[in-house]
């Protein structure tokens, strides 16, 4: 039996919900979720993310507007 899924599509009509994260929907197409629980991460692993994010974004800024889209890790090292 062959199921027919129908994905996303950014040229379609959908609706989007912005509490903590944008929740995308879009009527008769599959999602999927995401979840963690408060403190299931340790301080240390968090702390360290956040600031490898900041990191990364700091250089991100300095390269300028026009890199925003196009940029990896391995472009920011």
């Amino acid at each position: 039996m062959m199921l027919d899924f129908k994905f996303f599509d950014p040229l379609e009509t959908l609706s989007v919900v912005e509490r903590k994260l944008p929740q995308w929907s879009q009527a008769g197409v599959l999602c999927f979720l995401t979840f963690r629980a408060h403190d299931s991460m340790p301080k240390a692993v968090v702390e360290t993310f956040l600031q490898e994010r900041n990191d990364w974004l700091i250089k991100l800024i300095k390269l300028g507007p026009s890199t925003a889209g196009i940029l990896g890790d391995e472009d920011m090292g």
